[in-house]
């Protein structure tokens, strides 16, 4: 018998530093585009991965069902030396430290998550850190409060009445996002229609919405990750503004799959927010990483084989049934001229190769492309992104669908977007920054369309 889904370790990744929503104040130095300026340690955020066996004892499930973090800490670890290296990679599994940032240098730092039960060990260690936050719990249900209250909001209005904008000022459930992609294809016959890729492990519909007629094919990706929900709305508003934009429809069709892993993401919003991978079952654990069940260059680098990892790859190469079904969708499109992988959080414009350091041949073209991309996103907000390739400016991780679609000859021009922020929200980004995210990332994609070649 499998362990019950609550007693795998789950993190509660990028979600320490939502700041009451009356003040502006945060719990550590954030500069203006972002950039995290503490203790010895000025780096970009990015997402973590780890290798866990089982949650600790402290993290239960509320009467609710929802899956709690009471009085876990996160803290920042400024790495100065090979001692202080050692340290911390000897105690992270007898602490079972939950890394968010994975800048594991000397000269760089860490963010990690402690369980309370394990935080008088890890000060012993004498490593030089700062408290970010000393209970994640309020600051998740500070989140699903303000997310109720804009449904309940909602739910009041006949339906229809709400406007395009509306839509963008909350998170919609699984069924809430299939009905609207419905009316979508209602509103706009002539250029798009609905195809059922296939049922998820749960079975669940997987759906792809097809729009345009044009002869080169594009390919657009959201939440692989479950628990990166503005990837849902940034990919929807993307679909709202291709309907009314001609040009583009009859250059390309557009092929787009906003929800790829329906039954975590359905998971994230029963039981707990911060579940990240598939629901099938691996032995005594969980869920599989979809984001490195691709492919090509699969089990590699940055990739866990550890099933009950938050980075599990898989026990082969595609084994889930949405990586197999969507692989197969992708490879059956002739002429695919652009693919686009989108992901919380980092502010990053990403080109191949994910998996190793190496610049693709036409990395030049890559690279300007990406350029044109996040001076695009910097207009409307003035949010800066950063461009490069993904194992350079990011990490190394094998077996990602970028590397899949350009490795394999699916397309030539394949991007990983990781979207807002920087690490002030992580993957837990505030209800009112989804309009200017999904605004400035379509200025960013229409960048790229204009200047494909």
């Amino acid at each position: 018998m499998a362990i019950d889904d609550h007693m795998n370790r789950e993190t509660a990744q990028g979600l320490w530093t939502i700041p009451n929503h009356s003040s502006n104040k945060l719990e550590r130095n954030v500069g203006e585009v972002g950039v995290v300026n503490s203790l010895a340690c000025v780096v970009y955020l990015s997402a973590a991965s780890f290798s866990a066996e089982a949650l600790p004892a402290t993290v239960v499930d509320q009467p609710s069902s929802f899956v709690s973090y009471d009085h876990h800490r996160v803290v920042r670890i400024s790495i100065q030396s090979e001692d202080q290296l050692r340290t911390l990679s000897e105690n992270e599994d007898p602490l079972q430290f939950d890394y968010y940032t994975h800048h594991k240098t000397i000269g760089g730092c860490v963010d990690i998550r402690i369980a309370p039960e394990h935080f008088a060990k890890f000060q012993e260690l004498k490593l030089n850190h700062k408290v970010l936050t000393d209970n994640l719990q309020p600051l998740l249900d500070q989140e699903r409060k303000e997310n109720e209250r804009y449904r309940r909001e909602q739910r009041m209005r006949k339906r229809g009445e709400a406007s395009a904008e509306e839509w963008f000022k909350g998170y919609h459930t699984y069924e809430e996002n299939q009905n609207w992609l419905n009316t979508q294809v209602q509103s706009h016959p002539m250029i798009s229609s609905l195809l059922t890729l296939g049922k998820s492990h749960q079975g669940r519909d997987i759906t792809a919405i097809k729009i345009g007629n044009g002869p080169n094919n594009v390919a657009i990706i959201g939440l692989q990750r479950a628990r990166d929900w503005i990837t849902v709305p940034v990919v929807q508003y993307i679909i709202k503004q291709l309907a009314t934009r001609n040009a583009y429809l009859e250059k390309y069709t557009f092929h787009i799959i906003p929800a790829t892993n329906p039954d975590g993401y359905v998971y994230t919003w029963t039981t707990n927010r911060n579940w990240s991978k598939t629901r099938s079952q691996n032995g005594l654990c969980y869920g599989v990483d979809l984001s490195r069940n691709w492919d090509y260059k699969w089990g590699g680098a940055g990739a866990s084989t550890i099933p009950c990892s938050d980075t599990y790859a898989g026990p082969s190469a595609s084994s889930e049934v949405e990586t197999t079904l969507i692989a197969g969708y992708l490879k059956s499109l002739q002429n695919v001229a652009l693919l686009i992988d989108f992901y919380a959080f980092g502010q990053l414009w990403t080109y191949p190769y994910h998996y190793s350091t190496v610049l693709p041949d036409n990395n030049v073209y890559l690279d300007s492309l990406a350029r044109k991309a996040i001076e695009a996103i910097k207009q409307p907000y003035g949010t800066q992104y950063k461009a490069g390739s993904a194992a350079n400016i990011r990490n190394i991780v094998s077996g990602t669908l970028m590397d899949y679609g350009y490795g394999t000859n699916i397309t030539r021009t394949a991007f990983t977007v990781y979207l807002r922020d920087h690490g002030q929200y992580g993957f837990v980004l505030p209800r009112e920054l989804i309009l200017p995210t999904v605004e400035e990332t379509w200025a960013g994609v229409a960048a790229v369309l204009d200047n494909l070649t």
